[in-house]
């Protein structure tokens, strides 16, 4: 027996060499690979959709809680927002992952005591943020007055 070595130029076959079988292997792999990792036209579908519901949750708490007298739609680019949550529905596959549906389910009424909770504190805050502003405004006004008519009004004090 005669020890020989083939070198790539010498192992062929169908008139191929190794490294031209190697490439072409290499070839079908990545090209299968990217078949299977296309996305499902439906479920693709269903994303978009997904992305859009969680997108408008999430204008609509903003403006709620954040920018009631504000049109959100004239500062925010609705199409870039359903972009952005478009990965993170693909993750969940479309659908609301069932232990998130079932996070929510259970825990619903924490949830809703608590949004209107931070709600309510948020709409205390900003009337008791407009009515400090309102005295102090009218505080102003009755110095402005007072130095007017020659009085001037100790601190505290309303003449």
């Amino acid at each position: 027996m005669t020890d020989e070595v083939m070198t790539n130029e010498a192992a062929e076959v169908d008139g191929k060499g190794l490294d031209e079988m190697i490439r072409e292997y290499e070839a079908e792999q990545a090209e299968a690979e990217a078949e299977a990792n296309q996305p499902d036209p439906e479920e693709e579908e269903r994303a978009r959709k997904l992305a859009e519901k969680i997108n408008s949750g999430f204008l609509k708490a903003v403006k709620f809680t954040q920018a009631p007298h504000v049109d959100i739609e004239q500062i925010v680019d609705r199409e870039k927002g359903n972009e952005a949550f478009l990965p993170l529905a693909q993750e969940f596959g479309g659908e609301v992952p069932p232990w998130l549906a079932a996070m929510i389910e259970k825990y619903d009424p924490y949830i809703k005591a608590g949004w209107y909770m931070g709600t309510t504190i948020y709409a205390a805050r900003k009337a008791e943020a407009q009515v400090l502003e309102y005295l102090e405004r009218q505080r102003r006004q009755q110095q402005q007055e007072g130095a007017a008519n020659g009085q001037e009004s100790e601190p505290g004090t309303n003449q």
